[in-house]
């Protein structure tokens, strides 16, 4: 630059040199002025080299590519929408909402700066403003599955799982190959397979978590967990859980000994009892042995409670253990049968025997 301005100096102040400068100066032609256009001009270059550098990371020059583009042409939505993406990398969130809505004032039927906008919004857990956008974006463009499963993850968040899986279901049959589909989908059907059964929080005297009431309930569930197991998807964690969540499935089904001990002991007894008598040449007590044995057998059968029928009991306050009280659950039909069968023994084997045993001894006896 000094040397351009020494050299300039040089030729102003020689006479000579100036005439000659300006007569040069008025033949030569003025450059043609080039008229930019907004699509293929430099601002379109710049717009370009900004998601270059945004894309392989380099956030603060995409940053400032960005800038100039929106300083170069002001009007252009594309440019906006590349500074406001930039601003969400670098971390200004809400200058990059501002920058968002000012692409979208330049192009009201933007539907990807509508999703972005959306997107902005949930990774500040802004759900509501999340779906708004989200949905805008859908409206302006219904075929894009992208668009409704960003709105089935979101309310996957909000745990609004019959939602969720009524959208990802669709997403998934759309796009079978996309695994992030697929992964929320999974997380709704577990989450959903706990809806039904009944949250106990921490500070009772219970284990806090979820449990199940119903056989209903269970068998929901499991349908639930079957299906996201079926689903494919690459995440550890989320397979861990849904193992966790099988392994408590199983366990409802898990029956447990609720019934009374002391009768068990006491059946046992009269039972070895009338074993040694009947082994002592006293055959009609053979009956007696079948009696004690099938009565046992029976009211031990239905004493093995499923755990979702401890939990009803427990958490209505009743206590885990069924004994006598079995009677309670005759209406279910997995216990009718048995119920039933030990009614008919008591009924129509024991009271003939008692009877037969009490005449014998009282009538028929020499002594």
């Amino acid at each position: 630059m000094v040397q351009t301005l020494e050299e300039a100096e040089r030729i102003l102040l020689d006479p000579a040199k100036k005439a000659d400068y300006d007569r040069k100066l008025q033949t030569t032609p003025e450059p043609t002025r080039q008229i930019l256009d907004e699509d293929i001009g430099p601002a379109a270059d710049l717009i370009a080299e900004g998601w270059r550098l945004l894309i392989g990371g380099q956030v603060a020059d995409a940053l400032y590519v960005a800038t100039k583009a929106t300083e170069f042409q002001g009007n252009n939505s594309e440019a906006w929408a590349l500074l406001a993406q930039a601003k969400f990398r670098w971390g200004d969130i809400d200058d990059s909402i501002y920058e968002y809505r000012r692409a979208i004032k330049l192009k009201p039927n933007g539907d990807s700066y509508y999703f972005d906008l959306g997107s902005v919004y949930e990774s500040v857990d802004k759900y509501k403003e999340a779906v708004e956008n989200f949905e805008k974006a859908v409206r302006i463009k219904p075929q894009e599955t992208m668009y409704r499963a960003a709105i089935g993850a979101v309310y996957v968040k909000l745990s609004m799982n019959k939602e969720a899986i009524d959208i990802l279901e669709q997403c998934v049959r759309e796009a079978p190959d996309n695994s992030s589909y697929q992964w929320a989908l999974a997380i709704a059907y577990s989450e959903r397979a706990y809806e039904g059964w009944t949250y106990v929080p921490a500070g009772r005297n219970i284990e806090q978590g979820y449990y199940a009431t119903k056989k209903a309930q269970v068998a929901e569930a499991e349908a639930y967990v079957n299906k996201a197991a079926a689903l494919r998807f690459e995440d550890p964690e989320l397979s861990q859980h849904l193992a966790q969540v099988r392994t408590n499935i199983t366990s409802m089904y898990a029956r447990q000994f609720t019934g009374n001990k002391i009768a068990m002991v006491i059946s046992g007894l009269i039972g070895v009892g009338a074993l040694f008598g009947a082994m002592s040449g006293q055959a009609f007590l053979l009956f007696h042995v079948l009696w004690c044995g099938g009565g046992a057998f029976l009211y031990y059968k239905a004493s093995l409670t499923p755990q979702y029928i401890i939990n009803r009991r427990v958490l209505a306050g009743k206590g885990g253990s069924a004994s006598m009280s079995l009677m309670a659950d005759a209406t279910n039909p997995e216990y009718g049968c048995l119920i039933a069968a030990g009614l008919f023994v008591m009924t129509a084997v024991f009271i003939p025997i008692m009877a037969a045993w009490n005449y014998m001894k009282n009538y028929s006896s020499n002594d």
